[in-house]
């Protein structure tokens, strides 16, 4: 926790990010009602929770005892951009209701939901499209993994 809120100082995130902690209030006994605390932590955490599960569930290398754990950083920040665009533009709120809204529709990034074929339509050059210098680093895998298998190649015909 404090790791976090020390590294936020930091003049470059300052103003960036709204840090809040829940930290996980002490239990009654078992079968208790959950304290007002743990109710509004909950509350607080559950998008984060919700994502998390869904990560866990659908991403092989998140997985807690999997062999196809995630092996360079570059191809496991890669999954994790699609399942983000999957998440916000393609994947409804809920599955229980019959209206098909993703969550970049209910705050107005789009008029409708996406589809993998609009997703995966047109390829963005990163000279065409201004990026933070991390991300360029990440689209043309120069992230090292450190101990991993980081055999490079040229990319003659890539971009």
């Amino acid at each position: 926790m404090r790791a976090y809120a020390d590294a936020l100082r930091q003049r470059r995130f300052l103003g960036r990010f709204d840090h809040r902690v829940y930290p996980n209030p002490t239990r009654g006994p078992k079968g208790a009602p959950r304290s007002a605390e743990a109710v509004r932590r909950d509350r607080a955490m559950c998008a984060v929770d919700t994502l998390h599960k869904l990560i866990r569930h659908s991403e092989c290398h998140h997985r807690r005892e999997t062999i196809a754990f995630g092996r360079r950083t570059n191809a496991i920040l890669e999954r994790l951009y699609l399942a983000a665009v999957w998440r916000n533009f393609v994947k409804k709120v809920t599955e229980r209701s019959p209206r098909k809204v993703p969550p970049a529709m209910r705050v107005g990034l789009t008029t409708e939901p996406w589809t993998w074929k609009r997703v995966l339509a047109c390829r963005l050059f990163p000279g065409r499209v201004l990026l933070p210098k991390s991300w360029i680093d990440l689209y043309v895998r120069a992230w090292i993994t450190p101990g991993g298998p980081n055999s490079s190649h040229e990319r003659v015909l890539a971009y």
